[in-house]
């Protein structure tokens, strides 16, 4: 009786090889794909304009940094004596409690004070793109920190102004004066007409977001208060790609509704009660 022998296919080597460089190329591209949307969502994000921008950094003391391209200046105001609990508000709270906007929040957590004459340094800049753990920052990414190197040490001359204050609870005087160093040309010379709607039950919130808007050089023409219940967002009748409409919507984060229609104003933008909780400024003693 004859056994049936069962064959075996030997597949050749070559074609083992194929497979494998076949799967690697797959691999490879798949990490580059990954790779390049990874790096256009960050370039995407990128919010840091050397035109006009301001930093909040916080450490032994608290440290305003506007830089200012119209002006080939860096001005850097240095708070002393600030209570620390101002740490537990978002930037746009502390944005209008200085009434001025704050565009990135940068928190050293050991409280050590950054050399800021040297802020900008390739190895201060190192050190906040490498993820360091002792440093929290919010509203900038890698890509922002590059832009900030070049801009201001390689494409541009910056003069440098330094200025100290003591901020308390009775110093309005002094918080007043800040704001002149802080108004941007662009948006003043635009002229572009808004109107704030405060509809977020919160009292004075029209106010205290139409004195920052001021203080950033914007004309604003109306200030009401509406008991319809609507949502924060920023309605434009202008273009949307204009100079302030872009820093606006950069800042406040609100949605932008596109309207062509005839109003009071070019830009109405609407505080609603989700937006209620950036106005409950904090009281430093």
């Amino acid at each position: 009786m004859k056994r049936n022998k069962t064959s075996h296919r030997i597949i050749p080597a070559s074609n083992n090889y194929f497979i494998l460089k076949i799967f690697l190329f797959f691999f490879v591209l798949v990490i580059f794909i990954s790779l390049g949307l990874r790096i256009a969502s960050i370039i995407k994000n990128s919010k840091f304009s050397d035109d006009y921008f301001n930093l909040l950094v916080v450490g032994k003391n608290i440290y305003f940094i506007n830089i200012n391209k119209n002006h080939s200046l860096i001005s850097t105001l240095r708070f002393e004596k600030v209570d620390k609990k101002i740490l537990n508000y978002p930037k746009e709270t502390l944005g209008y409690y200085f009434k001025v906007p704050v565009n990135s929040t940068i928190v050293y957590k050991n409280g050590q004070s950054p050399d800021i004459k040297n802020f900008f340094s390739l190895k201060n800049l190192s050190i906040l793109a490498s993820n360091n753990s002792s440093v929290k920052i919010s509203g900038l990414n890698s890509f922002d920190i590059i832009k900030m190197y070049l801009s201001t040490n390689l494409l541009n001359s910056f003069d440098f102004q330094d200025q100290s204050f003591v901020i308390n609870d009775e110093n309005e005087e002094k918080l007043n004066k800040i704001n002149d160093l802080f108004r941007d040309n662009e948006i003043i010379n635009e002229k572009i007409t808004i109107e704030v709607v405060n509809s977020s039950n919160v009292s004075g919130a029209g106010n205290k977001l139409a004195q920052m808007l001021k203080n950033m050089g914007c004309n604003v023409i109306a200030i009401r208060t509406s008991e319809d219940s609507m949502s924060s967002k920023m309605i434009v009748r202008i273009d949307k790609d204009s100079y302030t409409a872009k820093k606006l919507k950069n800042y406040l984060s609100m949605p932008v509704e596109q309207r062509n229609e005839v109003s009071v104003s070019d830009i109405t933008i609407v505080i609603g009660q989700d937006y209620a909780s950036e106005f409950i400024l904090p009281v430093l003693r």
